[in-house]
């Protein structure tokens, strides 16, 4: 998301952070991402960046994100190189960038394509992300700031200050961008790092400077105490029925704790009192 949103990002990446030399372009479009060739395999990348200069493509970059390992991708990796290559007729990588150090290595290896030909995408891991920790710094590059959240939103002792950064830098964005990358930044943090990001903030490192801001942390809060609410009511739940001697399943314990609708909960709580057992709490 963050690449369609600023396609130039790509690049700055690849130059900044791993030392990739590019020609010189005039402009960045987003590409095709469909490298299907054949009518029964389809193959689709997460974002394909083009540099053309006049009007000519120079530079094609090849953006996948990686969360987990997924072995189907060393097929189709070299796929998208070789296509968007032929596509355009210019030089193309392929960028892999993955918060996970595990996921990071695993892409970084080269791909052996038979005989003697390898292929080997450009990798970004956590390693290669910096930790943007100051306003100045976040203002500086706004996507890179979200980037760094991503890598390091769950490190309890990195983490809020990297989270606070990167959401003091929104207030410069406009209210529909500033939204989208605030729902990536709270995506990004672990409960740990989310609350101590509210200590952060309730402490006044921050002042909210902007309606966006006062609106979308707003909610947030809110959320989080709607989803506080909700867990409190689970829990009670549970409490009733262990104490009623009523057996409750791992898959139903499972069930109960993932609900959110507060007047569901509230009704599974009344019915917890006189049920015989946990199904027929779970079926009113």
């Amino acid at each position: 998301m963050l690449f369609r949103e600023r396609p130039s990002f790509a690049a700055e990446l690849l130059t900044r952070l791993l030392g990739h030399a590019l020609p010189s372009y005039s402009d960045v479009q987003i590409g095709e991402a469909d490298f299907t060739q054949l009518q029964t395999t389809e193959f689709r990348a997460d974002l394909v960046v083009v540099h053309n200069r006049d009007k000519i493509a120079v530079h094609g970059v090849v953006v996948e994100v990686q969360l987990e390992i997924d072995k189907r991708k060393l097929e189709t990796w070299p796929v998208y190189g070789t296509t968007l290559r032929a596509r355009h007729h210019c030089p193309v990588v392929v960028l892999v960038v993955s918060p996970d150090p595990k996921v990071a290595a695993w892409a970084s290896q080269p791909i052996a394509l038979g005989g003697e030909s390898y292929f080997r995408p450009k990798v970004i891991g956590p390693d290669s992300i910096p930790r943007v920790s100051t306003l100045e710094e976040a203002q500086r590059d706004v996507e890179l700031a979200i980037l760094s959240c991503v890598a390091y939103g769950r490190d309890t002792e990195i983490g809020p200050a990297i989270a606070l950064a990167a959401s003091a830098a929104l207030t410069d964005l406009p209210d529909e961008k500033a939204k989208l990358y605030w729902d990536m930044i709270r995506a990004a943090l672990s409960d740990a790092t989310r609350h101590a990001l509210e200590a952060l903030m309730a402490s006044g490192s921050y002042q909210y400077q902007s309606d966006f801001a006062k609106k979308y942390v707003a909610e947030g809060k809110a959320e989080g105490k709607a989803e506080g609410k909700a867990e409190g009511k689970a829990e009670g739940i549970l409490s009733v029925l262990e104490a009623r001697g009523v057996p409750v399943s791992a898959e139903q314990r499972r069930h109960i704790l993932q609900a959110t609708d507060l007047d569901q909960l509230d009704r599974w709580l009344k019915c917890a009192a006189t049920a015989s057992d946990a199904s027929a709490v779970l079926a009113d």
